[in-house]
């Protein structure tokens, strides 16, 4: 019964210390088109426009716009003037197949009609990761 006992606690412990290294193999939504869309609608919806910043600017785009202004001020105005707008974009394109250009480093949703001002919606891939381009 000890033996029973000890190896369901072995057992348990095992499994525990697992989890962390599942959660760490996540790709980033950010690697594919198919989830990085998803991935902007639920941040917009969520209103966490500090963390869509983050995730949807490019890099050096990014230290730009800090720069000159701190990112919660930022992702404020972005909140009240942008985010709204984006969000039906992102609606329109959700599940369309995009154009690639040919060194496939940018992808290019046409809309249907223009929405928002928009006629297309464009990505761009910067080493592993899509970040929109427009």
């Amino acid at each position: 019964m000890r033996f029973k006992m000890l190896c369901l606690v072995g057992l348990v412990l095992c499994c525990a210390s697992l989890r962390p290294a599942i959660a760490e193999d996540k790709p980033d939504p950010r690697e594919s088109l198919d989830t990085v869309i998803p991935e902007v609608m639920r941040l917009l919806e969520k209103q966490d426009y500090e963390g869509l910043l983050k995730t949807i600017v490019a890099p050096k785009d990014f230290e730009k716009i800090t720069a000159d202004k701190p990112l919660p001020e930022f992702a404020k105005w972005f909140g009240e003037n942008k985010a709204e707008k984006l969000l039906k974009v992102l609606t329109a394109v959700k599940g369309t197949t995009p154009t690639l250009s040919e060194d496939k480093a940018t992808a290019t949703f046409e809309l249907k009609e223009p929405l928002e001002g928009k006629r297309d919606l464009k990505f761009q891939k910067i080493d592993k990761y899509w970040y929109i381009k427009n």
